[in-house]
């Protein structure tokens, strides 16, 4: 374990020199810059469309992450990763970067919670969808944005303590192939597209379908999502929503009992559902019906 801290400080002291070809930038809400490749950083740029970010070039701490080309493609180091991370596609490096900026600005915003979620704006609040890895979050969401609704993340959601959802302003990012059948979907993705690999698709909103960084509203209702022929909107007992939330909870720093109170007064006062449904469409209804036309 001692070998292994030297040679990540070694690797850090290293990359702290930043190397020709690369750019520093500073993020909101993030106390430390990060370090790109300068080929990488208009990729990152579009992916992080809703963050605003400036040169940090004379920023006198050290990255907190670094993102460099190597041998074989991109190299992604940083406090959660050791050893460093290879990925061959520059999207696919943008899709770590993109966690481990998540995982930085909740170390930096200690008094938020960070879920596993998505969130689309239903009239003056939320409907925040806190299902597991693979669920259809990402799907919904877009086919909501495409809707008229719109998106504030489709993966983390940061929560204060006053339970507002709070955007970090990344772009949405759907899995590939899309799913069939759904061909409205397939149409906004194609005329949204932006970068792209063959696993990931981000799109371009428009400001109009998506919350900016630090944008906030208050979370009017959780929704897990489950796939069935036979749809349908059925509520969720207390004590299994803020299971599922505990679960979905990646943020480290606030005291157990704190996060355990703060999670349980918002599935309290947001009421909980389980969203039944196989078609995008039959989803969509249902929620309109429940959260607003």
């Amino acid at each position: 374990m001692a070998r292994a801290r030297v040679d990540m400080a070694l690797a850090q002291a290293r990359l702290d020199e930043a190397p020709a070809g690369q750019i520093r930038l500073a993020l909101a809400g993030i106390r430390r810059p990060v370090a790109l490749d300068a080929g990488f950083a208009e990729t990152v740029a579009r992916v992080l469309a809703r963050w605003p970010q400036a040169p940090a070039d004379d920023h006198p701490q050290a990255p907190v992450i670094t993102v460099r080309r190597g041998r074989g493609g991109f190299y992604l180091y940083s406090p959660w990763t050791h050893p460093p991370r290879r990925y061959r596609d520059p999207v696919d490096a943008a899709c770590a970067l993109v966690a481990d900026l998540a995982r930085a600005w909740a170390d930096d915003n200690r008094d938020a919670l960070c879920l596993h979620a998505a969130a689309s704006r239903f009239g003056d609040g939320l409907v925040v969808f806190p299902s597991h890895y693979r669920a259809g979050k990402s799907v919904l969401a877009v086919a909501l944005a495409a809707g008229g609704r719109p998106l504030v993340t489709d993966d983390v959601l940061a929560v204060d303590g006053a339970g507002h959802g709070i955007a970090l302003g990344v772009s949405p990012r759907l899995r590939l192939p899309l799913p069939a059948g759904e061909e409205a979907l397939a149409n906004f993705a194609a005329a949204h597209a932006g970068p792209g690999s063959r696993r990931y698709l981000y799109l371009d909103l428009d400001p109009r379908l998506q919350l900016a960084h630090g944008g906030a509203l208050p979370v009017r209702a959780l929704v897990v999502l489950e796939r069935d022929r036979h749809p349908a909107l059925v509520p969720m007992p207390l004590g299994e929503m803020l299971r599922r939330m505990i679960l979905r909870n990646f943020a480290r720093e606030l005291e157990a009992r704190v996060t355990f109170d703060r999670l349980r007064r918002l599935a309290a006062r947001a009421p909980g559902y389980v969203l039944r449904y196989r078609r995008l469409s039959s989803a969509m209804a249902l929620l309109a019906e429940a959260f607003g036309p």
